[in-house]
């Protein structure tokens, strides 16, 4: 149309005379006119085309929502840990390739419910190669939820009380009392009152009140995240909001509960994870595509490799090659990558994270891989890498390669299984003393699986959770068949040492746990498990005996493990049932802290409130009941008086340097509430520090600068309880500074508790004229509770209280340690009497040594005054049971509970 337009006019311009008369200009003119009704015609039929590709193409949204649903929780899970990178175009290729390979399907509707199965399944398998195994159940929730929050089945207002740890503010209905509402913790009272908040919930609290009997069945269940509810919650509530209704009942089961919710909104092919499949990862590479083994401690791929290989027709040295990287190593792997691309083969790069200086010359070889061109690489080339997860890694190489993880086997099964198939049949024979070798080999790999299995129970299990590898468990084999061959008698002593304190305690850096790993290796390496092939845990033997079978060939010992329960209980670990609670407890704070870590800060509150609302009226509310400053002039008359020798009063001396701590927490506190109401009302910027602690207000953490990497002190409490504990525990400082020093001593509320004690030695030292040096503690339990119950302070030495123990009670009548109730996994300790005693005297017997630390963490650091940060001292507790039941059992005193 264009050429016969610039024609036309060309024609004219050139027309002499009469144009009617010009026969050309006329036929052009005609020919301009069929041209412009056909071209008409055809982009109206354009027009209805691309009108109907674009409701085809409508129809399909749906598909790529979900895409895009499944694609943005992949993308946070960067943040979770480093090693989890996916690009856009890896994640894309994956989706156009699964619309593709999906089944036909006629009908529209199906075809469209076909693609959006298809997608969500490839997508979790595929993604679910590259996960650790505790995050596997995290992404199918994450994704059920998110598909969920899409279809309008989860609201803003759901979600919100879901990710809340703890609730702020009093109840607005009074807790029930009496003998059926024992069960409701103040905590879960506060979070029942909160959901009416939630519009689906709403009514929930006064329901529970009411029928305090049905609701407590399900409380005490043993499985209440599958228990019917009662009516008529249980009809009328979906399954994300019957999620809801498990947290705030009972948190430590929500665990459970995620994949009851995963089931009913996914499907049950998405509650358990694929199993770990080579040959099919190997299927879905391609020659300028790595395969990265993503390892943790005790897990080696190098035989899965070899047997993939053998199955291939590949053969190691010929067309497979294995190199390990470490000093020197680079260039060696640079020319057997150029060669191994040209002529085809595998090659496969170990432990990539020892070589991390030479990990950016890696990502430019893989750039050079993906760009050439074709016929440059061969189709038979596979390049594996293997490495421990390590922030210095690639991105791009993670973005663009198929990722794989190995973890060693969970589970006492499951371990000695592994254990007994490495073994060397004829080493195993061995031995110039069969059966005693034997059967102490078998007491070795069931300790070492022991060792590795307490760590999922967080610190009752190990104050520091250690990476054991195989390599230790070799070496305490060849140890152990070196001393009972050339000793005449066996040496327990020396082989509990070498074993516990050197081979494997070689790894532990806790003092405390330096004593667990020694008595757990005691029950395996004692003479009447031995030689007498005595039960490793007497309390099970009803329901199955463990011991050390029958000396036999190597093929029997690994029958009798096949036999083992494929459930652990606690006991065998030498733990308490409660175990399990506190085991299930860290899982559930896990997945909750992995969540908050992923959430954006664009969702409203429950009660529509925005954010910034939110976040001001918590500012406030806390400012508004801020106290005041610590001051010398409200101080008694006996807190700061001199001694009669004239030296200053040893405890005065700490309260002031408590006091200071405790002011400069203060100041540091009112004036962020201050400066963050400020920032929200945009009087002044919002700093990195505000920006934080706005974030940890919406989830009720307690910002940086008020914990212990600030001003302030170790907690594990929410925003809402560490405020009301720090209210307590200034009170407290102010009830000493102006009243004189209590009867008894609130030993929680001390930022540095060490040197409290300390203090009280040292005034009697200087009291009786003693040198300090060649005093200590020696403690006693009392049967009061409490400043309420404690009239006056004892003529020698200072009452504490305040202390909970866990993993095992103080029993009153006993007078004695004693096992914990069933779900009681901390009971509160009564006052104790520390009396100074002389380091010559003869230590007390029957007594347990029982460590004293700040949080139930445990763990800590050992910081500028020689102290560690969490642990502070031991007290010797009577006990009626061997000491090393208790340690065993990760029995230990904490200054304050986490709620």
């Amino acid at each position: 149309m264009a050429d016969l337009e610039d024609k036309i006019l060309k024609m004219l311009a050139e027309a002499s005379g009469n144009i009617l008369d010009d026969e050309d200009l006329i036929n052009t003119l005609d020919s301009s006119k069929k041209t412009s009704s056909e071209t008409e015609v055809a982009v109206s039929a354009a027009e209805e085309t691309s009108k109907e590709i674009d409701e085809a193409r409508e129809a399909y949204r749906p598909v790529a929502c979900r895409g895009s649903i499944i694609y943005f929780v992949v993308a946070d899970f960067a943040t979770i840990d480093p090693m989890y990178q996916y690009s856009l175009p890896y994640f894309k290729g994956i989706f156009a390739d699964t619309i593709v390979k999906a089944p036909q399907a006629d009908d529209l509707e199906a075809r469209l419910q076909v693609l959006i199965a298809a997608i969500t399944r490839t997508m979790y398998v595929m993604i679910c190669r590259g996960l650790f195994e505790r995050h596997k159940a995290l992404f199918a929730f994450m994704n059920a939820v998110q598909i969920a929050r899409n279809a309008g089945l989860v609201t803003d207002a759901e979600w919100k009380l879901f990710l809340q740890p703890a609730v702020l503010g009093v109840p607005h209905l009074p807790k029930p009392q009496g003998e059926d509402a024992f069960w409701i913790e103040d905590r879960t009272w506060a979070f029942l009152c909160a959901a009416d908040d939630v519009p689906s919930l709403f009514g929930l609290a006064e329901h529970v009140n009411g029928n305090l009997s049905a609701w407590r069945d399900v409380f005490s269940s043993e499985s209440p995240h599958t228990a019917p509810l009662p009516e008529p919650w249980h009809s009328k509530l979906k399954p994300f909001q019957k999620l809801l209704v498990l947290k705030l009942l009972r948190p430590e089961k929500v665990v459970f509960g995620t994949s009851v919710f995963i089931g009913a909104q996914l499907g049950q092919e998405f509650v358990e994870a694929p199993p770990f499949d080579l040959e099919a990862t190997f299927h879905d590479s391609a020659p300028r595509t790595p395969l990265i083994f993503v390892l943790v401690s005790g897990a080696d791929p190098t035989q899965y490799l070899f047997n993939l290989a053998k199955a291939q027709g590949y053969e190691l040295g010929s067309n497979l090659h294995l190199i390990s990287l470490g000093q020197g190593q680079g260039p060696i792997a640079e020319r057997l990558m150029d060669q191994t691309k040209a002529e085809g083969g595998w090659l496969c790069l170990q432990n990539c994270h020892l070589a991390e200086s030479w990990l950016p010359k890696l990502d430019r070889k893989l750039e050079e891989l993906r760009d050439a061109p074709e016929g440059d690489v061969n189709e038979d080339f596979r390049l594996w890498l293997t490495t421990m997860p390590t922030p210095k890694f690639p991105v791009t190489v993670l973005q663009n390669s198929l990722k794989l993880t190995i973890e060693p086997p969970k589970g006492l099964k499951a371990n000695l299984g592994r254990a007994y198939a490495e073994i060397d049949e004829k080493f195993f024979e061995s031995s110039a003393k069969p059966a005693i070798f034997k059967n102490m080999m078998f007491g070795l790999a069931f300790f070492n699986a022991v060792i590795q299995e307490r760590r999922k129970y967080g610190a009752v299990g190990w104050n520091i959770p250690y990476q054991w590898m195989t390599s230790d468990l070799v070496t305490a084999q060849l140890n152990l068949k070196m001393y009972v061959d050339e000793q005449p008698e066996v040496p327990y002593e020396a082989l509990m040492t070498v074993t516990a304190d050197v081979v494997f305690g070689g790894r532990i850096t806790d003092k405390m746990d330096v004593r667990t790993a020694r008595t757990v290796l005691d029950a395996f390496f004692n003479k009447d498990a031995v030689e007498n092939y005595a039960s490793y845990c007497p309390q099970l033997d009803s329901r199955f005996k463990y011991q050390s079978p029958s000396e036999g060939p190597l093929e029997s010992y690994r029958s009798y493990i096949t036999s083992f329960p494929l459930v652990d209980r606690p006991e065998i670990f030498g733990l308490h049932q409660n175990a399990d609670i506190s085991s299930q407890q860290k899982e559930s704070k896990e997945i909750a802290d992995a969540i908050i870590a992923v959430q954006p800060r664009t969702s409203s509150g429950g009660s529509g409130k925005s954010n910034d609302e939110i976040v001001l009226e918590i500012a406030e509310d806390l400012a508004r009941q801020m106290p005041p400053a610590l001051s010398r002039k409200e101080a008694h008359s006996s807190v700061f008086r001199k001694l009669a020798d004239g030296s200053v009063n040893p405890l005065g001396i700490f309260l002031g340097h408590e006091m200071s701590k405790f002011n400069k927490l203060i100041i540091q506190m009112q004036s962020m509430l201050r400066e963050i109401a400020r920032a929200i009302k945009g009087l002044v910027v919002m700093s990195a520090d505000l920006d934080a602690m706005y974030a940890n207000f919406l989830f009720q953490q307690v910002p940086g600068p008020w914990g212990e990497n600030g001003k302030g002190y170790p907690s594990l409490k929410p925003l809402s309880s560490w405020f009301k504990d720090f209210i307590e525990r200034v009170a407290f400082m102010r009830s000493w500074l102006s009243g004189g020093p209590p009867s008894t001593f609130w030993i929680s509320a001390f930022f540095f508790p060490q040197g409290f004690f300390t203090s009280a030695l040292q005034a009697h030292a200087r009291k009786f004229q003693l040198p300090i040096d060649q005093l200590l503690f020696r403690a006693s339990v009392m049967e009061s509770m409490g400043i309420a119950d404690t009239p006056s302070p004892p003529e020698n030495g200072v009452y504490i209280h305040g202390m909970f123990m866990e993993g095992a009670r103080w029993n009153p009548q006993e007078g004695c340690i004693d096992e914990s109730h069933y779900g009681e996994l901390f009971a509160p300790v009564p006052v104790l009497h520390l009396q100074p005693a002389n380091l010559e005297d003869p230590e007390p017997k029957s007594t347990f040594e029982c460590p004293f630390y700040k949080t139930n963490v445990r763990a800590g650091t050992l910081s500028t005054t020689g102290h560690s940060t969490n642990h502070v001292c031991n007290f010797d507790i009577p006990t009626k049971l061997e000491a090393g039941h208790w340690i065993r059992r990760g029995a230990a005193l904490i200054s304050q509970l986490n709620e």
